[in-house]
């Protein structure tokens, strides 16, 4: 009988954190029962590192108590603030210290805020086990339980925009990585990475810059023609403290794309109005326009001869982004970072307006 040899996975979790006192021990704690939902084998391949982005609370101390008890996991400490750097750190020290080149090992990263579900770690082997798999594969999040009783209309914009999420998705091929639930090879990551932290820039008081630093990698992927793929058997729970915070500046991606900061939470505790319900679906909507549309378009722009495409966004608007970029060319997302960015708020204000209204006529 012929004998099915399984690849040896290794996976090492990395999570982010900044004065996170009030969530890494449940987050720590919903990992571990995760660990311990695993075989004996597979435990002896997980690791776990928290990169403290210099915190001031006890976040530090909180985490020492689980290092006594699990001698897997890690804490370092990255003194720029900024989630980019403290998840880069992070995924060097696994380079540096946990790798071993003849492994198949993987990066799962998620967030201090995030809790996860007991059978989240096996699923995860489950997937890395497949020798087709993509070497970039994202999961999904979902708010806990008691924000769709306390916030029903704002539930109703996050689902339709998730749904809108996966129609981009569709049509234009592009799934952005989460880092609050993905996975990415570590060998792919030497290619693609670094995680960037996100470029602070003030224009009339805004801050311009349009991607976080896990959605900037996937961009990254896909122009070294590195797939990524969505894995719909792994959904995680997340705080509602970024939504609670401020919801425009949510759905707008504001509170994403600054420097990584503190965030508790202080809304009012008061429901969206359903009166407006439209409206903050239309701020979204913008929003995805720009990461799943726009700046796709200026990185490969064949992709609007697909016929699909085509239709949706209609000849007479795709003539005009052709003749834009022909006659501007696009800076290189790669090496020209900070013109990119220009360039693409510069592109989002002169066509995401006209953009959103085709793709989301109805709405």
């Amino acid at each position: 009988m012929l004998e099915i040899t399984m690849k040896k996975i290794r996976i090492a979790i990395v999570i982010p954190a900044l004065d996170e006192e009030k969530y890494i021990g449940k987050c720590l704690l919903s990992v571990l029962n995760s660990y311990m939902n695993l075989s004996s084998d597979e435990k002896k391949n997980v690791f776990i590192v928290v990169a403290d982005n210099n915190s001031v609370d006890r976040t530090k101390e909180i985490v020492d108590v689980f290092r006594k008890k699990y001698p897997n996991i890690f804490k370092i400490t990255e003194n720029k603030i900024g989630q980019g750097y403290a998840r880069s750190a992070g995924v060097n020290f696994v380079l540096r210290y946990l790798y071993k080149s003849e492994e198949d090992y993987w990066i799962i990263s998620t967030d201090a805020d995030v809790q996860v579900p007991k059978n989240w770690l096996s699923k995860w082997f489950k997937i890395l086990q497949n020798e087709n798999v993509s070497t970039i594969i994202t999961g999904n999040s979902q708010f806990d339980s008691l924000f769709e009783k306390n916030y029903p209309n704002s539930t109703i914009v996050l689902e339709k925009l998730f749904q809108n999420i996966l129609k981009l998705e569709k049509l234009f091929g592009v799934i952005n990585v989460d880092g609050f639930n993905s996975a990415i090879k570590l060998d792919t990551y030497s290619k693609v990475g670094p995680y960037i932290q996100p470029i602070k820039k003030l224009d009339s008081g805004k801050i311009v810059n349009l991607a976080g630093e896990d959605w900037d990698l996937s961009t990254r992927a896909r122009i070294l023609t590195f797939t990524v793929k969505r894995n719909i058997f792994s959904t995680v729970t997340t705080s509602s403290r970024r939504f609670e915070f401020n919801p425009k500046k949510y759905l707008n991606g504001t509170t994403y794309e600054s420097s990584f900061s503190k965030i508790d939470g202080d809304f009012t505790g008061l429901d969206i109005p359903k009166e407006k319900i439209k409206y903050y679906i239309n701020i979204g909507n913008l929003r995805l326009c720009t990461h799943f549309v726009e700046k796709i378009i200026l990185v490969d722009n064949k992709i609007l001869k697909k016929i699909d495409v085509k239709k949706k966004l209609g000849t007479d608007l795709i003539v005009n982004i052709q003749n834009t970029i022909l006659n501007e060319k696009p800076p290189d997302f790669l090496q020209e970072r900070n013109m990119f960015i220009e360039y693409l708020l510069f592109f989002h204000k002169q066509y995401g307006e006209k953009i959103k209204e085709r793709l989301f006529s109805v709405e």
